[in-house]
């Protein structure tokens, strides 16, 4: 195992953050919930709780990478080793993502298929589905014939198309650790500095010219910022407030710096990107500072990959199963089916776990006698 880094040494954090779990929950929430407003009425209407020209799920998205730089940093101080740190969130993802996509091809895809495929054929596709989605090449690809009427067509699990983006910045970031140029907060810092400024140009040549030709190149670099602030955050952790009072004056200087820019400047880019530095500020404040009322937030079941799994086939059948059903009833029984789901796979994969260990560990007493 390589050595770690003293750069980072007076800024490792604890085992665990009490309040992560939740602060990612209500992260992934506000994803489903914007996405949930739209699923009735089409992919080009502004979701609920738009603001500043963006909808809930964009900002969600990117806070979600920047949690993920945060936690990436952290991980690789504590492992050591790109290997391990790859190891480990393979582990956190891929089981997760295999079992629910199974349901989807085994279950899911059988009950609403309306292909007319014959069986061979069918099996053809959703294994080839299967393998896209689960080795993360193509996830949330479309999968013809299941929900082709749909507003968002033949799209069951249309949220996941970010995991692939998530797999080649965790690569990248591990390659970069590997090489010892990651482990360097300064150069943290520049290249979350320099993407950041990238994404702001390239998405301002992108709305002035119509051009999206280069919009693939904008998301990589979009979650790409996101995931370097988060690391270069955990790198100059030391330097963060640890008082509610300092948090309250940045994010609203952040709120009206936004404000400011869009009634007399008006430029998109800088406004996103103002708005999603508050709203992962925001996150990371609720996570590594003490209140007593935060205190709710702390140790809640890490039910974040179940519910950003879950949510889209949920909202997808319910609006299959129930066609008129109003926006709000669609957000509400969409979220609470996701959560429930969610505590009910984590309950289940827990107690296997925990009995799968109870059992090793007698073995290896039978074995060690």
């Amino acid at each position: 195992m390589s050595a770690r880094p003293q750069i980072f040494a007076a800024n490792e954090t604890p085992h665990t953050i009490e309040k992560l779990n939740s602060v990612r929950i209500l992260t992934v929430l506000a994803i489903a919930f914007g996405y949930a407003s739209t699923m009735s009425i089409g992919p080009e209407s502004a979701e609920l709780l738009h603001h500043f020209g963006y909808n809930p799920s964009w900002y969600g998205l990117q806070v979600l990478f920047v949690l993920s730089g945060y936690l990436g940093a952290r991980s690789l101080m504590r492992h050591g080793s790109a290997w391990q740190y790859l190891k480990s969130r393979t582990l956190r993802t891929v089981p997760l993502l295999a079992l629910y996509t199974f349901v989807v091809v085994t279950i899911i895809y059988p009950l609403f298929n309306a292909s007319g495929n014959s069986l061979s054929e069918d099996i053809v596709v959703l294994t080839h589905y299967y393998l896209q989605t689960v080795s993360m090449i193509n996830p949330g690809k479309p999968l013809p014939g299941l929900l082709d009427n749909a507003l968002y067509e033949s799209l069951i699990q249309g949220a996941i198309w970010t995991l692939r983006w998530g797999a080649i910045i965790h690569i990248c970031m591990a390659i970069g650790w590997h090489f010892k140029i990651l482990n360097s907060k300064y150069v943290l810092l520049a290249l979350a500095l320099l993407s950041t400024l990238a994404y702001m140009l390239i998405n301002f040549y992108i709305i002035q010219t119509g051009n999206t030709t280069l919009w693939s190149i904008a998301v990589a670099i979009l979650f790409g910022y996101a995931f370097l602030i988060g690391a270069a955050a955990y790198a100059w952790k030391d330097k963060f407030p640890n008082r509610w009072a300092k948090h309250i004056l940045i994010l609203s200087g952040l709120l009206i710096t936004t404000y400011i820019i869009e009634q007399f400047i008006f430029w998109p880019p800088l406004i996103e990107i103002l708005m999603t530095i508050f709203w992962s500020y925001l996150a990371l404040a609720l996570i590594l500072t003490p209140s007593k009322i935060t205190q709710v937030l702390k140790h809640w079941p890490n039910l974040t990959a179940s519910i950003y799994f879950l949510h889209w086939p949920t909202i997808q059948i319910i609006l299959f199963s129930v066609p008129d059903i109003s926006v709000a009833h669609l957000i509400g029984s969409s979220l609470l089916v996701s959560v429930l789901l969610a505590m009910i796979v984590h309950l289940c994969l827990s107690q296997f776990l925990k009995h799968r260990t109870k059992k090793a560990q007698i073995n290896k007493k039978i074995v060690t006698g």
